[in-house]
């Protein structure tokens, strides 16, 4: 399934089924948006757990980053070619 995205994208084509690319494009989302909500949360339950302030902002902009990466891909290799 993956590999399709890869063929897809150096190809220059559309994959078979956008939809389901797309609704896997939300999940990423998702799971990032939790992983976020989860280093605050254990941030404020457990003070004393404390990381640098630039290591959060690194681990923040690391996932962001991985994620901006992964939506881009993916709407590129789902959407039509013009």
């Amino acid at each position: 399934m993956i590999l399709d995205l890869f063929k897809a994208w150096q190809a220059g084509q559309e994959l078979a089924n956008p939809a389901k690319w797309k609704k896997g494009q939300i999940l990423t989302n998702l799971v990032g948006a939790v992983l976020l909500g989860l280093v605050s949360a254990i941030k404020a339950k457990f003070p004393e757990f404390e990381l640098p302030a630039e290591v959060q902002d690194y681990a923040v902009e690391v996932i962001c980053g991985i994620l901006a990466i992964v939506n881009i891909y993916i709407t590129k290799a789902s959407s039509k070619k013009v």
